[in-house]
C-alpha cells in the first residue's frame, strides 16, 4: 500500500471509494435523498478536481496497486489550523491501519505552522468517535444543520500539533 498525492487520473477511483464508503456508513442512519446530495457536492468531479489543483487542499490516496482504497481531504482554515474533511478507506481494508497512516501522512504533509488539526463526523457516526479518539483527537464543538426533514449534528474534534 502507498500513500501519495491524488492526481486528476485518480478522481475515478477517489469517486469509487466516496460512493462505496458513503453508502455503507450513512446509509444506516441518513436517508438516500441525504447520501445523493452528499456525494454529488463533495464528491462530483469537478470538486475533486478543484481539490486536487487547490494550493489550500491536501489531497492524499491510499493506494493498493491498482485500485485507490483509501482517501483523505485536507483543507487550510488559516495559517495555523487545517481540518480533515474526508477520511474514508474501503470497508475491505479496514481495521489495517491505513486510515491512521492517511491521518499522519496528512499532518506530515502540512505546513510547519498548522497548530491545530481538525475533524468532524456526524453524531450519529459511534463507530468513528473511538477511532479519532484513539488519534489523539478532543472535542470542540456541536454543530448543527438541516437536509430537508433531518436534522445533522456534527462533531468537530481537535487535535493539538504542537507537541
Amino acid at each position: 500500500m502507498e500513500i501519495r498525492t491524488a492526481l486528476i487520473d485518480d478522481i475515478k477511483g477517489i469517486q469509487t471509494v466516496g460512493r462505496l464508503s458513503w453508502n455503507d456508513t450513512y446509509g444506516v442512519f441518513r436517508s438516500d435523498a441525504y447520501i445523493a446530495y452528499g456525494l454529488e457536492q463533495w464528491w462530483s468531479s469537478q470538486y475533486l478536481e478543484n481539490s486536487i489543483q487547490s494550493e489550500n487542499h491536501v489531497l492524499l490516496v491510499a493506494e493498493s496497486a491498482p485500485e485507490i482504497i483509501g482517501v483523505a481531504e485536507n483543507q487550510y482554515l488559516n495559517e495555523t489550523s487545517a481540518i480533515l474533511w474526508k477520511l474514508y478507506v474501503l470497508k475491505a481494508h479496514r481495521g489495517k491501519g491505513i486510515g491512521t497512516a492517511l491521518i499522519e501522512e496528512s499532518i506530515r504533509r502540512l505546513s510547519s505552522t498548522v497548530e491545530s488539526y481538525y475533524t468532524e463526523y456526524d453524531s450519529q457516526n459511534e463507530r468513528v468517535a473511538a477511532f479519532y479518539e484513539s488519534r489523539g483527537f478532543e472535542f470542540n464543538r456541536l454543530e448543527k444543520s438541516q437536509f430537508h426533514d433531518e436534522v445533522i449534528t456534527s462533531v468537530y474534534i481537535k487535535r493539538d500539533l504542537r507537541g
